[in-house]
């Protein structure tokens, strides 16, 4: 019903199965998916957040919080969804780069870099997390500390186009 536009149905539906299952976090997810497709975010957010007093670990939901928050420009807030996903996920990268952002947002460089670490060091295999602590190193005047991982990307993936241009970037700052 959502992906054909009708709302109205969708929340109907949802509203049912939650009036079956009224402490089911997965019929107040339901209710919260609707109310956020149909743009309704006050609605959403209540949604939600009792999905979270149902089960605290639900990924899907502190995500979509996390990002309401971040657009309303709560960082501290959206920091907090972010931490409740990591607690049980403390490797999900996106998370962790997420979480990276909003700090840096707040102005906080050491918790932006040492989530961005994180990142790289608990994904031994992902190349986003190791090229946005490049970023950030270079970024903050360390461009000594980029070269040795961009090294290493290279050599693990060669075909990817970014690199270069980074690699080379790390080698300018460095003469």
């Amino acid at each position: 019903y959502i992906a054909r536009g009708n709302f109205d149905e969708a929340l109907n539906r949802a509203q049912q199965n939650l009036s079956k299952n009224p402490d089911s976090a997965v019929a107040s997810l339901l209710i919260a998916t609707v109310y956020f497709a149909s743009s309704d975010i006050k609605a959403a957010s209540a949604a939600f957040e009792r999905t979270i007093e149902l089960d605290s670990s639900n990924v899907a939901a502190n995500t979509a919080l996390s990002a309401i928050a971040t657009k309303a420009g709560d960082l501290d807030k959206a920091i907090q969804y972010y931490q409740a996903i990591l607690v049980e996920h403390p490797a999900h990268w996106p998370t962790l780069l997420k979480l990276a952002n909003a700090k840096g947002g707040l102005g906080d460089p050491v918790g932006k870099t040492t989530a961005l670490e994180s990142a790289v060091s608990l994904n031994p295999n992902a190349l986003q997390p190791r090229i946005s602590l490049s970023q950030d190193y270079f970024s903050n005047g360390h461009p000594g500390k980029v070269t040795p991982l961009l090294i290493e990307m290279r050599a693990r993936y060669p075909a990817n186009l970014q690199l270069p241009t980074l690699l080379g970037d790390a080698y300018y700052l460095n003469r």
